[in-house]
Parts: C-alpha cells; structure tokens; sequence
C-alpha cells in the first residue's frame, strides 16, 4: 500500500520515513556511482603505471642512431637518448601522479558520512512490500578486485597488508627460476631481494611500512627471519641457536615487535619467539618441544601454536604477560593460531569432536566459537580485524578443481568424482580420473588450483564466499582460492587463479565494512 492512502497520523509518519527512505535511495546510488568511476580509474591507473615502467625499462637500450663513434675510440649517446629516456620517465611520473590522486579520491570518499541506516526508521515494516526491493539491493556488498600481476613471473601471493594498503607477499621472478619477497604499494609491486641467497618471501607489513618475513642467506646455507624498512634495508635478524639454523618471521605489529620461529641451540624442534629492541627471545612450548608464533597485536599479545607434553598434539595458543595460555581445541586433537586483533581477539582453526573436521575458530573471552566452513570439511583462518572480521579459506561442496592436463593445454574446471562415487583411482600415478559432461578428459597429474575458496566472515551472514561475488566474476577470476590477511579498512589480500596464471589479488569494499 503506499503511504498516501494511509489515514490519520500513522499515515503521516509513514509517508515521512517513506521520503526519507527515498532520499537515502537516491543518495545511495549516487555514492555507488561515484565509487564505481574511482574504482575504475584506480584500476586504469594502475596499467597505466605498469605499462610506462616496462617501456621505461625496455626502452634503456639505445635505439639505432643514439649512440655514435668518437674518434679517440669508444662510444657516446646521443641527446636524442636521454629525451626519449626522460619523456619516458615523465610518462611514468605522470601516471603514479594519476594514481596518487585515484586513491586520494577514494580515501576522500571513504571518509564521508554515509547518512542514516534504513534500520534506524522505526515504521518501516509498514511499507516493507513497497521497500523491500531496495532494501535488499542496499544491503548487497559493493566490490572492487585489483589483479597484482607479480616481478616477472608467473605465479604470486599475498600475505599480509597495512591500513595503508600496502601489501606483501613473494612471487616468482623472470623465468620463474628465483622466488622473491614484494611490497605492493599504489600500483607498483617492489621486489625486495634477499639476505644474499636465492629466495625470500615477505609475511607481514605494519602501519610504519616495516616488512617481515624470512630469506635464504649466501650460497642458501640457511634460511632467517629478515626486517625490512624502506628505502631498501633488509636486516638479519639471526636465531635463537647461533651459526647454521634456521629462523622465519611472521608477523610484525606497529611498535615494530616481531615474531615467528627458529631453531634452538639444542637441536630440539623449532621455537616461537618475540624479536623487541634487537633481541630474539624464546617464548617457549606448552610442554612439547616445538612452537610457532604466528601474530602479534600493539599490546604485544602473541597467537601461536605449540606442541603439548608428549608431542601427542599441537595447540592454540595466546601469549601475554609472560606466559603462554593454552586455548584448547574445538572438541578434537589439534589446533593452531594464526591471527590476532587488537581487542585480544584470536582467529584460527581447531580439529572438532573426533577429529570429524578442521573448523575456522574465533576465540574471545575465554570461549572458542565454531565459525563452521564453506560447505566442505575443513576451513582455515589467517586474518582478523580490529572489527572482528575474520578471514581464511574452506573446503566447497561440491568439490572443484581447476588443472593443466600434462602440465600444458588450456586450464579447465570440472568437477571431481570421487572413489566413493564408485570410480577407482588410477593405479600408474595414484590419481583419480576426471570427468567432465562427456567422457574422461584424463588424470589429474598437475594440479593448478584447488578446491577451496576465500571466504569472509563478519558474524552477522556466516560466511561469505569471496570467489562468487559478481565484481571477481566479472573481472575474469576463476576462483579466489586464499584469503590471508583483513585490514581495518575491510581490505583483503590473497591468491587466486585469473587465465592461466596463480596471481595475488586486493580485494576492496566500495564503503568501509561494518558501517
């Protein structure tokens, strides 16, 4: 019924948050609209950079005419050169100034007020079948996904991100030969080298641009826990145990703490520890020989896993105050930490009554919540905002798979029919046969992907399935298989598969979740 033939008082109240309803459509749309041309210039912005910085660095070699003989021997470049090399760097000067001001903009956007909630009218249900449509069309989350692309290579993955948007990971360099850690930051994606060796991959990044992780050292004797702060230090930060062992940052927060694992001095198993003032110190176990540290929050409270008495199980664990609390598990044998906030709050994953499943788990006040999984068996958890947002990867029903068959060939999605569906596996390599509609394709040898996708839980849906949503569809993902990191933005970071290739993604709200 619409409002104006609704009689006396009631009628006019009604026809009143109705107007009001109206206007917050109307305004509604609009700021989507101009969420959408921002998001589009960012995203034109940022092949804009990545284009001028490959012509920039392909363009160094002379070009035929721009360097000349001398008399006294030896060659010279012309000034045609160094115009073509500076009209070059312009370009690229010009397009990062284009996406300075793209972000800009979005951060403009980002700290508007959004006006009052439909909720707030308190009459609403008097006009829900006139509403409901738009209610529900207001309500759907806005998206917008940024491929990273990668140093070179074909492969990338993200792991950690700042309220800055900058973001970390490793990728593989030219010719796919040298893995490296990266910093992603407004459109230009930094390989950040080694501690001399071959590899290195980057973890966690805080407020102040400070970038963790771990690298191989000269001639890859050992691997270490490295700091990186800008512009291009990668320190050491050594072990608990001195000469040929083994450390890895994973975590950082923003008083610059940092924690992970390293070997021991007693060739026992690998230990957490707290890197604060330039000493690594031993956090210890729950009993058991070996520990991990994962997070760390600016409280300085630590979320990890460790070995228990006997080494018969590993378990969650929060650390402060000088000890580490044991945080049980979800009613099975083993559990991990993998994230913390600011409030204490810790996310992971737990194997459940008799091991049946391995469930994402949010601990707060002393109770452990089931978060449950995407369908599928198993979930795991890896972020956690300071809005209690959690975030991770589940197991799907059915289940899918994306692969090459014999490692080459286009990449094709089909469905796996597992030996319970009475198909028996092939005994040369051990693997199932794949079915599609039609007949077997053939054997899963290579796979590419994976059957589980990124999901987002915010506790007010369960859990949302990142890979549907239209905006990733619509950009030409095949699936987001990992999500590892949520800021306070609501911005989240991990890998999925776009094409042919296994790329690190930034998946961004249009308006800041939880408002």
């Amino acid at each position: 019924m619409h409002p104006l033939f609704i009689s006396g008082g009631v009628g006019a109240a009604v026809l009143f948050e109705w107007q009001a309803e109206q206007k917050s459509e109307v305004e509604t749309q609009a700021r989507e609209a101009r969420w959408r041309r921002v998001d589009q210039e960012i995203t034109d912005a940022i092949a804009v950079v990545q284009k001028d910085e490959a012509d920039l660095e392909n363009g160094r070699e002379p070009l035929p005419g721009e360097r000349l003989g001398m008399v006294w021997g030896g060659t010279r470049l012309t000034q045609d050169y160094f115009d073509r090399i500076r009209a070059l760097e312009l370009a690229v000067q010009a397009a990062k100034e284009r996406l300075d001001n793209a972000y800009q903009a979005r951060d403009a956007l980002r700290s508007r007020p959004m006006g009052p909630p439909l909720q707030t009218y308190s009459r609403k249900a008097v006009c829900a079948m006139a509403l409901g449509g738009f209610m529900a069309a207001a309500s759907a989350a806005q998206w917008s996904i940024i491929d990273l692309s990668s140093i070179g290579g074909a492969y990338s993955d993200s792991k950690g991100i700042n309220d800055h948007s900058q973001v970390v990971g490793g990728a593989y360099t030219s010719g796919n030969t040298f893995y490296h850690a990266f910093l992603f930051d407004r459109g230009t994606m930094m390989d950040l080298g080694t501690l001399g060796g071959a590899n290195s991959v980057a973890m966690g990044i805080n407020n102040d641009g400070a970038v963790v992780g771990s690298s191989y050292t000269a001639h890859d004797a050992v691997e270490h826990a490295f700091v990186y702060r800008q512009p291009g230090k990668m320190t050491d930060l050594g072990t608990l145990g001195g000469k040929h062992k083994n450390s890895v940052a994973r975590g950082v927060n923003n008083q610059g703490q940092v924690v992970g694992y390293s070997d021991t001095a007693r060739d026992a198993g690998p230990h957490a520890f707290l890197y604060s003032h330039g000493r690594m110190r031993d956090l210890g176990t729950l009993g058991g020989t070996s520990s991990t540290a994962r997070a760390i929050n600016d409280g300085g409270w630590v979320a990890g896993d460790a070995h228990v008495a006997g080494d018969h199980a590993y378990h969650a664990f929060l650390y402060r105050n000088g000890t580490l609390h044991d945080l049980g598990t979800l009613g099975g044998t083993n559990s991990s930490a993998r994230a913390i906030n600011g409030g204490g709050w810790v996310a992971g994953d737990a194997d459940t009554a008799g091991d049946a499943a391995h469930h994402v788990f949010l601990y707060r006040d002393g109770t452990m919540q089931d978060l449950g999984s995407l369908g599928g068996k198993n979930s795991l958890a890896y972020g956690i905002n300071n809005r209690g947002q959690v975030v991770g990867y589940s197991d799907t029903t059915p289940i899918t798979l994306h692969f090459k068959l014999g490692g080459g060939g286009p990449v094709r999605e089909v469905a796996l029919r597992r030996q319970t569906a009475g198909i028996p596996k092939n005994p040369a390599d051990d693997t199932y046969p794949v079915h599609g509609d039609g007949p077997v394709i053939g054997h899963l040898g290579n796979v590419y992907a994976f059957d589980h996708h990124a999901f987002l839980y915010d506790g007010k849906g369960g859990m949302l399935d990142l890979s549907q949503l239209p905006e990733v569809l619509a950009a030409g993902w095949s699936s987001l298989n990992y999500a590892y990191a949520i800021n306070d933005r609501g911005e989240i970071i991990g890998s999925g598969t776009i094409g042919d290739k296994f790329h690190a993604f930034l998946l961004s709200p249009v308006t800041a979740l939880g408002r």
